[in-house]
């Protein structure tokens, strides 16, 4: 398939009037992988992909939830900041729509004008994780989303006066 297609360019390069047609065949000649560049290109991509993948995993009083999370270096900061040790952060009622609870540190953040929705997992000011259980709009960095619950779940396990949200990190292959 190559070679035929390496010969399909050199016949249109041929006839084409190109100046110096011997130097662009060179050049696409040493372009082509041999069998054994691309065994050996593949194997590592295959191997990379074996790694293990760092998860963020959340529970909230000791009850694990299914997060998306999203794919930004917020999420990347707070899987750095909990990779050795699970971090859980003692979170209070606030504005009868969230839960609010600091991290140790600050992490890094974009944040956006957003409409947080139930379920949304956000970061506010670099330093505090907020859950909600109702809809606002503020200023946020978005980390994630609890999914598999309806809105009258969600209000049952944050609507309280204080939660524990556990975050840690486990390793898949």
């Amino acid at each position: 398939m190559t070679k035929t297609l390496l010969s399909l360019l050199l016949m249109i390069l041929a006839t084409t009037g190109c100046a110096d047609k011997t130097e662009i065949a060179n050049d696409m000649m040493s372009a082509i992988q041999s069998p054994e560049e691309i065994y050996t290109s593949n194997a590592i991509v295959m191997s990379e992909n074996k790694e293990q993948k760092n998860e963020l995993t959340l529970s909230i009083n000791e009850i694990p939830l299914t997060v998306k999370w999203e794919d930004n270096e917020s999420v990347s900061a707070l899987i750095q900041l909990i990779e050795q040790d699970p971090l859980t952060i003692n979170m209070e009622h606030y504005g009868g729509f969230e839960q609010v609870g600091n991290l140790p540190q600050n992490i890094d953040s974009s944040d956006k004008q957003m409409v947080a929705e139930p379920g949304d997992i956000v970061l506010y000011s670099g330093n505090a994780i907020v859950i909600f259980y109702e809809s606002n709009t503020w200023t946020y960095t978005k980390l994630g989303h609890i999914e598999g619950l309806s809105t009258e779940e969600l209000e049952n396990i944050l609507n309280s006066e204080q939660i524990a949200a556990t975050l840690y990190v486990s390793k898949n292959e």
